[in-house]
């Protein structure tokens, strides 16, 4: 398969971004650019299953920008994320975004 042109990438990237409920700006997509080529349509969950997608590279290695929900709800922001694929991690309201619903 073919690779696509550099003038052509931001263009995909921002494709990809708004299937995934990403951000689609200008500056979001030329920062993560390579990741968003990379990973494709890896997730396009519905917003409604999965509302949220971890903004975290530290915390849990390989899980930045995959779709989430909140399993459970704690107390002083603590939370249980529940990602596409059943796994569960305790973690901070702070590491997860929400994702946006863009008129197709």
């Amino acid at each position: 398969m073919l690779e696509h042109s550099d003038w052509f990438k931001p263009y995909v990237g921002g494709y990809y971004a708004t299937l995934r409920g990403l951000p689609n700006d200008r500056a979001f997509v030329e920062r993560n650019n390579d990741y968003l080529l990379e990973t494709k349509m890896l997730a396009s969950h519905s917003l409604d299953e999965y509302p949220y997608y971890w903004y975290s590279k530290k915390r849990i290695v390989g899980r930045w920008l995959h779709p989430c929900r909140i399993a459970v709800q704690g107390e002083k922001r603590n939370i249980v994320v529940e990602f596409d694929d059943g796994e569960r991690y305790k973690t901070f309201a702070t590491l997860i975004r929400r994702r946006i619903e863009y008129d197709r």
